[in-house]
């Protein structure tokens, strides 16, 4: 028998009648066939119904993502360093946490990792429209509303927790606002940027800094999200 279904907002059991309510709602398009039904019953089941639909509104990939992060979060299986200095060379997706002690959040794979200093090569800036919607609306996948939407992917070349001085005078201030921006921009003449040879994250109010920034057309038969899954804040890059 299937465990009874909570109100995510008040943690008390939901009626029929409010369950049939939200189910109701009509559900925008998704990319692919409400993926699986069984997927859908378990998000439902996991993170109640609003979480549920907005994960049914994302690309798969995107989708994984949100809701491995959100299930790592909860049973606090977070990596850090050293162990996930490991990932170096690998190809990693890092996203903007929203927490005073660990600034980014790296995925490599199916595991998520946490650190205050990230360096990649080769980079790609993306900002998923449908997250974005999600994000400022405050209908998002997460406990806050919001939808892990704005990431950069690329070949992991430093991780830290240290914070040395920056030299950044050959680095470009790159920004991403949801309310107000649907790229990633530099922030010194706001042109988009969806490339860059070299990314450093770091703390501070400009937490982005690119080399060899530029803007180039994606690929729409492939995914800016490559996210193998294990078997079994708004996010996006502010100033």
């Amino acid at each position: 028998m299937n465990a009874p279904l909570l109100n995510p907002l008040t943690a008390e059991p939901m009626t029929a009648e409010l369950m049939a309510a939200k189910l109701a709602v009509v559900k925008p398009p998704c990319t692919a066939p409400v993926a699986d039904e069984s997927v859908f019953e378990n998000d439902l089941q996991q993170f109640g119904p609003d979480s549920a639909l907005a994960l049914a509104e994302l690309s798969e990939p995107l989708a994984q993502l949100n809701r491995s992060y959100r299930q790592q979060v909860q049973n606090r299986g977070l990596s850090t360093c050293p162990e996930i200095t490991r990932w170096i060379g690998c190809q990693v997706t890092v996203f903007l946490r929203h927490d005073q002690v660990y600034i980014f959040a790296v995925v490599c794979a199916h595991r998520c990792g946490m650190a205050n200093r990230v360096r990649l090569a080769d980079a790609t800036l993306f900002v998923d429209p449908v997250g974005r919607t999600q994000t400022i609306s405050q209908r998002g996948t997460l406990p806050n509303r919001s939808t892990v939407h704005a990431f950069i992917r690329g070949t992991l070349v430093e991780i830290s927790d240290d914070s040395p001085e920056e030299d950044l005078a050959e680095w470009s201030p790159v920004i991403y606002r949801p309310a107000e921006n649907s790229e990633f921009i530099i922030e010194s003449n706001r042109s988009a940027v969806t490339h860059a040879q070299r990314v450093l994250m770091i703390p501070g109010r400009i937490k982005v800094w690119g080399q060899g920034v530029g803007r180039r057309s994606f690929d729409p038969t492939e995914s800016a999200v490559k996210f193998v899954p294990r078997s079994a804040s708004p996010n996006g890059f502010v100033s």
